[in-house]
């Protein structure tokens, strides 16, 4: 499926909008009592945010994500897997192409699906320092107020990605490395 639309918001950063993504999938899920499992890969390059037992009607997720994703996905690929009904995998991409955004459904037998259980994004970085940094940065995230503790030796990397709210904040506080 193409939509045509124009991703003008330059400010935002991929880091900004992935974190608006995950937040905005919490609430969405209406996961209040639990966080996300993130894990890494291997190979180092590759984030998972898995929601478990959850499902959802897949155009609604487009409505909510589609645009988000494809302004990640300018940045760093992500995608969303997941199960069918019936248990067939299945992957979600939505990429900015010219004047559209493309949005993709792909399983493995080829059928297509309204809904989707189990959620799963996947985040490829370009190097393994950057994926490194951010999982560790997820990892501290508590979904359920939205806030992460880190040490501010990641700092320049929070700083490089727009993160820090208030990066002059730090003064205000005694801190501990």
């Amino acid at each position: 499926m193409k939509i045509p639309v124009e991703i003008a918001d330059v400010k935002v950063t991929p880091g900004q909008a992935l974190l608006t993504l995950l937040c905005d999938v919490n609430e969405w899920l209406d996961i209040i009592e639990a966080n996300p499992c993130i894990c890494g890969s291997n190979d180092g390059k590759a984030i998972y945010v898995l929601y478990r037992d959850v499902a959802f009607v897949i155009s609604e997720f487009w409505e909510f994500f589609a645009l988000i994703m494809a302004k990640i996905n300018q940045t760093w690929e992500i995608c969303a897997f997941g199960t069918t009904e019936n248990q067939d995998s299945i992957r979600l991409s939505a990429e900015k192409v010219g004047p559209f955004v493309e949005l993709t459904q792909q399983t493995i037998s080829g059928s297509s699906s309204d809904a989707l259980r189990t959620l799963c994004f996947q985040l490829i970085c370009d190097e393994k320092e950057t994926a490194d940094n951010l999982l560790e940065f997820l990892k501290k995230v508590n979904w359920l107020v939205d806030v992460a503790v880190m040490s501010w030796r990641k700092s320049s990397f929070l700083k490089s990605k727009s993160w820090l709210c208030c990066p002059k904040a730090k003064p205000t506080f005694a801190t501990q490395d």
